[in-house]
């Protein structure tokens, strides 16, 4: 068990250098989906290598479809995400971000039947709060021409956009790692395609983010400081995906409140120390009530 939480704190760790690599190109003009595009194409590389050797013409259908629907959804959370950077700090939509075990415990108890009490209920009110005090807690970047202030309800309900379809592929990836190969067979998908899996999701959401970026013709201001840190965000993204498959046979109230907890407040804590992001009270609020939420979860 105490492996397991470590390894789940290494996942939420993961996605933190993630938040805080696209934190600090926003305040650089560098937009996140130029971040995604450096990103996905060494996440690709890493992967060749990882699953070298191995013919993709034996990998399922249902690998490919769950990897290619996976990678397009990615780009709708950058898009999410990028529209809420436009309207306040980092700290709302990665809070909302790193709420994706929400989804999953409830997946995981529809499909899975794993246990889901009131604790597990208390929590998803908790976050459904969390979101309320995040859509107050936005506050514009200063020097931005680009950012405008967004009435409660339109920041809140991209906020709940973005936790939906971040949860998405929290759920995938869960499904992978119970799902079995056949009724006598012990191996799950994972085991054998996890490879597999992650270098399509990557390559087709490198592909959709590359593909927006063309025919919008915004190309980052400083090309350099994009690819470190693409590098960055990449090195926490493969880290923290590879942990949160290697936790995905376990039940998820037990490790995906660490990984949530870890992200949520690494992000917040650091966006305010290294950023100078005023924690008032709605942050306040906001972080209260996600740290609350994942605690219950674990009860």
């Amino acid at each position: 068990m105490p492996l397991l939480m470590l390894v789940a704190f290494l996942a939420g760790s993961g996605f933190s250098l993630i938040g805080l690599s696209y934190r600090f190109g926003q305040s650089r003009q560098i937009a996140p989906i130029h971040i995604g595009v450096v990103l996905c194409a060494v996440a690709t590389g890493w992967f060749t290598w990882r699953t070298w050797g191995m013919s993709l013409s034996s990998v399922p259908a249902i690998i490919w479809i769950l990897a290619i629907a996976n990678g397009a959804i990615q780009y709708v959370v950058f898009r999410f995400l990028a529209s809420l950077l436009n309207k306040g700090p980092l700290s709302p939509p990665w809070c909302m971000s790193n709420l994706w075990f929400l989804p999953v415990v409830v997946y995981s108890w529809l499909l899975w039947h794993e246990p889901l009490g009131t604790w597990q209920l208390a929590a998803i009110a908790s976050a459904i709060v969390c979101v309320l005090f995040a859509s107050r807690a936005q506050t514009p970047q200063q020097g931005s021409a680009r950012s405008i202030k967004a009435s409660p309800l339109i920041y809140g309900l991209l906020l709940v956009g973005l936790l939906v379809s971040n949860g998405v592929l929290s759920t995938t990836v869960k499904d992978l790692g119970c799902r079995h190969l056949g009724p006598s067979d012990p191996r799950t998908l994972r085991d054998v395609y996890e490879g597999a899996y992650f270098l399509i999701f990557y390559a087709s959401m490198g592909a959709f983010l590359l593909g927006g970026v063309l025919v919008s013709r915004c190309y980052p201001p400083r090309l350099g400081l994009t690819v470190v840190l693409g590098l960055a965000a990449s090195a926490g993204s493969v880290v923290g995906m590879s942990a949160l498959a290697a936790c995905s046979p376990y039940p998820s109230a037990v490790w995906s409140t660490v990984a949530g907890m870890s992200g949520i407040a690494l992000t917040s804590i650091l966006s305010v120390v290294l950023f100078g992001e005023k924690p008032g009270l709605a942050w306040a609020g906001m972080l209260a009530f996600a740290l609350l939420s994942v605690v219950l979860n674990a009860m």
